[in-house]
C-alpha cells in the first residue's frame, strides 16, 4: 500500500510538472527566430489573408514574398495601427527561417508603412503580443536564454 501511494505521488509530480512545461510552450523555438537570416523587403501587399497564419503576399517587383509572423488583428489594433491592405506600400524587416523539416519561412520582427511602423517582435524574438515572453526563463537552456 504505501508503494502505491509512492508510484501514485511521483506520476501525480511528473504529469503536474510536464503539463506546466506544456503551458508554458517551453519547446516553441522562437530562438531558432534569430538564428535565420535578416532581411528587408519592400513592396506591395497582394493579399492579405484570413487568417493572417496563412502569410502576407508582398509584391517586391521582382517576385512575390509570403511573410508570415504578423500576428493576430487584435495586437495591431491595441498598437493603433491599421492591418495592411491590398495595394499598400510596405517594408518588413525578419529573419529568414529554415525549419526541421527543411522549409523555409521569412518572419516578420517590423512592418513599416508610409505613416508609421510595428514593432512585432522583441530583441529575442518573442512575440510582443505574448505575455508568456515576460516569464522568468531561467529554467530554460536554450541559446537564446543563455
Amino acid at each position: 500500500m504505501k508503494l502505491a501511494k509512492v508510484i501514485l505521488t511521483n506520476l501525480v509530480i511528473l504529469f503536474v510538472f510536464s503539463s506546466f512545461g506544456l503551458a508554458l510552450n517551453v519547446n516553441n523555438n522562437n530562438y531558432a527566430l534569430l538564428a535565420g537570416t535578416p532581411v528587408t523587403i519592400t513592396g506591395t501587399v497582394m493579399s492579405v489573408p484570413w487568417p493572417a497564419s496563412q502569410g502576407l503576399q508582398i509584391d517586391t517587383g521582382q517576385e512575390v514574398i509570403v511573410v508570415y509572423g504578423l500576428g493576430p488583428r487584435w495586437y495591431w489594433n491595441q498598437e493603433k495601427m491599421a492591418y495592411p491592405v491590398i495595394g499598400e506600400q510596405i517594408t518588413v524587416q525578419g529573419y529568414e527561417v529554415t525549419f526541421p523539416n527543411g522549409s523555409k519561412r521569412i518572419i516578420a520582427t517590423k512592418v513599416s508603412f508610409q505613416n508609421g511602423s510595428i514593432q512585432l517582435r522583441d530583441e529575442n524574438g518573442w512575440p510582443l503580443w505574448n505575455a508568456r515572453r515576460n516569464l522568468n526563463r531561467s529554467w530554460c537552456t536554450c541559446p537564446r536564454c543563455e
